[in-house]
């Protein structure tokens, strides 16, 4: 498993920067601990569209499971929120 955490930016954030390598996950936890709510999807993520994950302690997460042997595509998932929240990553490589 990795873990890393994402500081979100004014706009939205990707799970993988720009110009990183391709990174696919067969399993994939986001957690937000943060005190604001944050959305996760894709490229047209925004402050009403996406997934909500809930404010708080233990905050609101999301877990999937992807086929092998590709997964998902982590450099295409991007995260919503107040600027200068810490967001909480695990997932499990496919490749």
């Amino acid at each position: 498993m990795i873990s890393f955490q994402i500081t979100l930016g004014a706009a939205k954030t990707p799970l993988i920067a720009a110009g990183q390598p391709n990174a696919y996950a067969s399993y994939l936890v986001i957690q937000d601990n943060a005190a604001a709510n944050v959305r996760l999807g894709g490229s047209t993520v925004s402050a009403t569209a996406g997934i909500l994950l809930s404010q708080g302690s233990p905050g609101g997460s999301l877990t999937c499971q992807f086929n092998f042997p590709r997964g998902a595509l982590l450099n295409n998932i991007y995260l919503f929120g107040t600027n200068g929240n810490v967001i909480d990553v695990c997932y499990e490589p496919s490749e």
